[in-house]
């Protein structure tokens, strides 16, 4: 069977607290300086709702595009913001005009106040047009000669009909009130791409991000539950059906990784919607329209290492397009293509990257245990008693007749030489707790463990498993600082359970610099002073932002018994995010 076309696109506190606030500080998914719905490509952005009983225009008007507004509308120069919003888009509905809508409301926002950090203040306006029936079509008529200056979104009944696109000539929206979905404009440019149900697959270092949005509508004659109301569901049947998608969902549309079954772990279901800013939770309260509704749901497989091939069968095809579309996202790098019912099936593979990715260092490193730097002694030793045994043997090799005992003479000098040789196996020297063998580890070597320490942390923030996440940190934490981490870490992943869509995960971790400070030779504990990068991203439904924090922090560190560095105490002294957006 063929598989379908991928095409690459190149994108672009102490103790315990402490690490739970370095978590925390890189994964928050904070507001970014980036134009909210790309408004900085128009002097005007215009979101029409059309509902049964009304249709509703948000207006948002920079402030600095009113003179380019007043000349396309051919008025003054101190012409406001209100006496424009009411003109810069006319509706007719089946060759009716509307009559000119007042704004209800009119305000400047500036762009310190915004929560969505848009990049200058704006003038922000609604109209209202009441409907005494239901249109079949709507023209959509901007400003002559307005080119891309007024952008334009359209829903109806909360289904996008359209991408966000310049409104530069009239257009002619036809609308299906038996079904949101089916509604669209006549011009094939304005059409539904990035706002359609669909899969985003994101391969990471240790797991591999299954996210879906479905029609709630084709999901419902699937299940083993029937609601009430099946066009109305709310209380205590949100809940039910919720568990009843996750059933569907677990047992359908397989995913292999590197050749081999995966194994899926549901990592939630919600009922969503598109709004401004995007893919949004319906409110626990608010009821839930099966006409319009979206299911979005994540399936997590956890991985030791990046998944270098991913092959999705999918079996969940909708009832109105007979395609699904899929994103796979590695790093910057999105790999888009479509299943159909022909060819069901989404194949990739890490060939197929146009920055072909290695295993990480950090990853790597963690799988084994730690190394621990030998002591000048330890060398000595060993050449010691690899000479000693080397010297046993020759003679053997020159006597061909050896008087009486010579034979358990030998014997016992080729043990004590093999003793000598691996003392620091047999006596994990110099592993022993209670040296003070950290001292002797130069700045790189520090760096290494010091990397795989931290990294292994944060990866420990990723896993939902009880018992895999207190093993994980017990590789790199020991006393009570891992008992405090590990409490932290489940009340934070109950904490983001109750949210949906934006996951912060630490990819590398760049340890800058690494300075022993002090060393108790009693206790075999030691002070280093550290400085670190934590590199990642921020993903959700589609979209990927990179993270980047620095830390610098006092950590104490102390060899266990299995051989191990771990880190006993932490007060971290500084801690700022350096990414671009910020």
């Amino acid at each position: 069977m063929k598989a379908p076309a991928v095409r690459p696109v190149c994108g672009r506190c102490a103790h315990g607290s402490g690490i739970l606030a370095m978590l925390l500080l890189f994964g928050s998914a904070w507001p970014t300086r980036a134009d909210w719905a790309e408004f900085g490509s128009y002097a005007a952005l215009a979101e029409v709702a059309v509902e049964a009983d009304s249709i509703t225009v948000n207006l948002r008007l920079r402030e600095s595009g009113l003179p380019r507004l007043r000349s396309l509308l051919g008025r003054a120069d101190d012409t406001p913001a209100s006496e424009l919003a009411g003109q810069l888009l006319r509706i007719v509905a089946d060759r009716q005009p509307l009559p000119e809508a007042k704004p209800v409301s009119v305000a400047r926002v500036d762009s310190s106040k915004d929560r969505r950090r848009t990049a200058e203040a704006y003038y922000e306006a609604d109209l209202n047009y009441p409907l005494v029936r239901r249109p079949r079509t709507l023209h959509l008529l901007p400003p002559e000669r307005a080119g891309k200056d007024l952008g334009l979104i359209v829903l109806h009944r909360g289904v996008p009909v359209a991408d966000l696109a310049p409104l530069s000539k009239p257009a002619r929206l036809q609308l299906d009130w038996n079904d949101s979905w089916r509604s669209r404009f006549d011009d094939a440019e304005m059409a539904r791409r990035h706002t359609e149900p669909r899969s985003f697959v994101y391969v990471e270092p240790y797991e591999v991000r299954h996210e879906l949005l479905l029609r709630l509508c084709d999901l419902l004659p699937r299940l083993n539950f029937a609601p009430v109301n099946p066009y109305r569901i709310e209380g205590a049947e949100r809940e039910r059906l919720k568990q009843a998608i996750g059933d569907l969902l677990l047992h359908r549309n397989s995913l292999r990784l590197d050749g081999e079954a995966a194994t899926p772990r549901l990592d939630r279901v919600e009922f969503m919607r598109y709004g401004r800013g995007g893919v949004e939770t319906v409110a626990d309260g608010e009821p839930v329209d099966s006409a319009t509704a979206v299911v979005g749901a994540i399936l997590v497989y956890l991985t030791e290492r990046p998944a270098e091939a991913v092959e999705l069968t999918w079996e969940l095809f909708d009832a109105v397009g007979a395609s699904r579309p899929v994103s796979l996202q590695l790093n910057d790098e999105t790999f888009e293509a479509e299943m159909t019912r022909r060819d069901p099936v989404f194949r990739w593979s890490v060939e197929e990257a146009l920055k072909n990715p290695a295993v990480s260092e950090a990853a790597s490193m963690i799988q084994q245990p730690l190394a621990v730097a030998s002591a000048p002694g330890t060398v000595l030793l060993r050449t010691a008693g690899i000479a000693l045994a080397a010297a046993v043997g020759w003679r053997w090799r020159r006597r061909r007749f050896l008087p009486p005992g010579t034979g358990a003479q030998l014997g016992v000098t080729l043990a004590v030489a093999g003793c000598v040789a691996f003392y620091p196996e047999i006596a994990h020297f110099p592993a022993h707790a209670g040296s003070a063998v950290p001292a002797l580890l130069g700045e790189e070597t520090m760096k290494t463990e010091l990397r795989a320490l931290l990294h292994n942390v944060y990866r420990a923030f990723q896993l939902p498993e009880e018992e895999a996440a207190y093993d994980r940190l017990a590789m790199s934490l020991s006393g009570e600082l891992l008992d405090d981490i590990y409490l932290r870490q489940r009340r934070a992943l109950l904490r983001r359970g109750k949210g949906f869509g934006g996951d912060g995960r630490v990819e590398r971790v760049e340890i800058l610099s690494s300075e022993i400070q002090s060393v108790d030779p009693k206790s075999g504990r030691c002070t280093v002073a550290a400085r670190w990068i934590a590199h990642g991203a921020v993903s959700h439904w589609g979209h990927s932002h990179p993270r980047t924090t620095l830390y610098a922090a006092r950590l104490v560190l102390r060899q266990a018994e299995d051989g191990r560095l771990k880190i006993t105490d932490l007060e971290f002294t500084e801690g700022r995010r350096t990414d671009p957006a910020t």
